[in-house]
């Protein structure tokens, strides 16, 4: 099985490419946002650790934890940002191994992983990855694309993008995608990839 880390900033149509990636036959895909999401269930080890860290303000009356609060908590604050990081990113690769382990044994051909932050966050294992491929838009397309698509305020999205764009990467991506194109356009140059690389022995096992 090869697995295909799949990254870029908000609004690059990444998980657009990846559910269009896994209506192949072989093909599935793992969206870290939504492992991180199931990390901090209530009564989970996670959801203790962020109640203690950032308050019982972050949770919502329905017991879970309110993603929209804890977010305002860190959205300029880079100490609680790293905090938060620290607590999270940690349990989503060992979520994310687990996961890999399960569609090895599955049979499963190329797991595709969606990630924003897999060449940024200190947390993430490279090496489980055979290829990491980052969808690229400009500033203003990005902006574009999100603009009332994204219920967060016209201020809020312009600094993650920002927050984003100054990141310092770990490692470069082994491909880099121009996403101003449709989402078959970008697959398609992403199959080209995998064609290309199919047999070869670079990164690949």
């Amino acid at each position: 099985m090869k697995v295909i880390g799949l990254t870029g900033g908000i609004g690059c149509g990444k998980s657009a490419v990846a559910r269009k990636l896994a209506e192949e036959a072989g093909v599935e895909s793992l969206d870290c946002d939504r492992i991180a999401w199931e990390t901090y269930q209530p009564h989970t080890a996670i959801y203790q650790r962020l109640v203690r860290r950032f308050g019982k303000g972050v949770v919502a009356s329905s017991g879970k934890i309110d993603r929209a609060r804890l977010g305002s908590l860190v959205f300029s604050d880079n100490k609680a940002q790293a905090d938060l990081d620290a607590i999270i990113h940690p349990a989503v690769i060992e979520q994310l191994q687990e996961q890999i382990g399960i569609n090895q044994q599955r049979g499963t051909e190329l797991l595709i992983v969606e990630g924003a932050l897999l060449l940024n966050s200190p947390h993430v294992d490279l090496d489980l990855f055979d290829i990491i491929i980052q969808l690229e838009l400009s500033r203003s397309e990005q902006l574009a694309r999100l603009k009332g698509r994204d219920k967060r305020t016209q201020e809020k999205i312009e600094r993650i993008i920002d927050i984003q764009r100054e990141m310092d990467q770990r490692s470069a991506p082994d491909y880099i995608i121009d996403a101003s194109g449709t989402v078959d356009e970008v697959v398609e140059h992403i199959k080209e990839i995998l064609r290309r690389l199919k047999g070869s022995q670079r990164h690949l096992s």
